[in-house]
């Protein structure tokens, strides 16, 4: 990687972990407070039509934002034809949720899904105001402005949700914070970004973005809809309240595992896109985004996994311990999260987007599989299950990578295997000062500050390589 394109990258890393710190602090907090005020009713109520608009907000963009982005020469044309794509996308999407609210609220029993349904889809139209602008500062690397932008977003609508909680207005806080999150981004991006020259739709542009893009959007639809396929599953056969639990416990996993990891994500994306052509450069780069992502998430997991029981009880009240077992098990499924999302971002930036589709079908399938064995048994097992069909899709996204770039499964499990051993030996003195200490409030303070300089040791004393080349990375960003 050249000097000039690694600092850009490096830089574009730093804005967007920023953004995302700054936004699971701020979600971590108002996550709290809300978990305080609402009932896990009111979360699991939000829970089981979340599918929809993450299904919807993938749909409006179409996979237009990747095709842009992975495109070498876009245009103003591109821009304008993906705006109008995006937001007549929007308007079709919004017309099938209005129409079908009430099919879906009788499928859960619960008649107050259809005006919730109807008034929060205005999120869709609004959302698709600001992809274009997204897209372009994410080709450019411009995550600096976008953190601003998103940062400020988060924060103002989550003092909103917090507002409307205290005013005793229930399951309608979380649909505000929805909707002013997505006014807030969208209002932002058109006055602080370059504007937008919307004078012109293109087919051929179209048609050009749309054999990349169509790929992503079939992939990434039918991901959202089986990435969220379990809240669907348990809001059918079990009490609203243990959908809350299980979406609760999502939301503090996502805060660190999936926020760190789309965060880097999004940057090595556009990295990968300028290697398609020289295999070895984007096989390090795979293996240095990979590591720094292991590095970074593997000891935040395991240490909210030790700690998770004193941070329920100290932040969230008593009333939400039975989503313990949930918040444990998702930890690990945080873990595996990076290792297959890198892999995606790389086969993405090779131009191999019809193959992570075909990935896709395969999770899909064992998604189905696992629902169907599990859900008798319980929300615990639906987890496991998704933990062992992580690990398969490692096993088979491993095998492409080793054909492609050369960095296949044996490698990536040696890369894996150092951190693998680290979180055992936190998950180890974790249990003993468990047993030791019975003030949770001590326990909790306590295995932060131990486990996080014990992890800290490991790698000085066993992956000192690694670590002071992460730190002069972070050091190279001041300068």
């Amino acid at each position: 990687m050249n000097s000039g394109l690694k600092q850009k990258a490096l830089t574009g890393i730093f804005w967007s972990l920023v953004e995302k710190f700054g936004n699971q602090i701020s979600q971590v907090i108002i996550g709290i407070i809300l978990a305080r005020l609402l009932t896990p009713d009111d979360f699991g109520l939000i829970g089981m039509i979340t599918v929809f608009f993450a299904v919807g907000e993938i749909f409006i963009e179409g996979g237009f934002r990747q095709a842009y982005v992975q495109k070498k020469e876009a245009t103003d044309i591109d821009a304008s034809t993906m705006f109008y794509f995006n937001f007549f996308s929007s308007l079709i999407f919004y017309l099938l949720l209005y129409t079908t609210a009430p099919l879906i609220a009788s499928f859960y029993n619960e008649p107050q899904l259809i005006l919730i349904i109807k008034v929060m889809g205005l999120f869709i139209i609004i959302r698709s105001l600001s992809i274009v602008q997204e897209a372009k500062l994410a080709k450019n690397v411009d995550f600096k402005k976008r953190t601003k932008i998103f940062t400020s977003a988060f924060i103002v609508s989550g003092i909103s949700a917090v507002i409307a909680a205290y005013s005793n207005m229930g399951v309608w806080s979380l649909v505000i914070q929805r909707i002013i999150n997505a006014s807030f981004v969208a209002i932002a991006l058109w006055i602080f970004t370059d504007k937008i020259k919307l004078n012109s739709f293109s087919l051929t542009s179209l048609k050009s973005m749309f054999s990349f893009g169509s790929w992503i959007l079939f992939q990434t639809v039918l991901g959202r809809f089986f990435d969220n396929l379990y809240q669907i599953i348990i809001g059918k056969f079990y009490p609203a309240a243990q959908v809350g639990f299980y979406t609760n416990a999502k939301r503090f996993e996502n805060a660190s595992s999936e926020n760190i990891t789309s965060a880097i994500g999004s940057v090595a994306f556009p990295v990968f896109s300028r290697f398609q052509n020289d295999t070895k450069k984007l096989k390090k780069a795979t293996k240095q985004y990979m590591e720094n992502l292991l590095f970074i998430i593997l000891p935040v997991m395991i240490i909210l996994m030790i700690v998770s029981k004193p941070f329920i009880i100290i932040f969230l009240t008593e009333k939400w311990l039975p989503m313990l077992p949930y918040l444990r098990l998702l930890c690990i499924v945080g873990i595996l999260y990076p290792i297959n999302a890198v892999s995606s971002n790389a086969l993405w930036g090779l131009g191999k987007s019809k193959l992570n589709f075909y990935y896709s079908l395969v999770t899909f399938t064992l998604r189905i599989i696992n629902v169907f064995l599990m859900y008798p048994l319980g929300v615990s097992y639906i987890i496991i299950g998704e933990i062992v069909l992580r690990i398969v899709i490692f096993i088979l996204k491993g095998i492409a990578m080793g054909n492609l770039i050369s960095f296949g499964i044996k490698e990536q499990f040696l890369l894996i295997l150092k951190y693998i051993v680290f979180g055992l030996v936190l998950i180890i003195v974790g249990g003993l000062l468990a047993i030791q200490i019975e003030t949770q409030e001590i326990e909790f303070v306590v295995n932060i500050f131990l486990l996080s300089g014990i992890y800290l040791l490991l790698n000085y004393f066993l992956n000192k390589e690694h670590l002071m080349s992460f730190l002069l990375n972070f050091k190279s960003l001041y300068k």
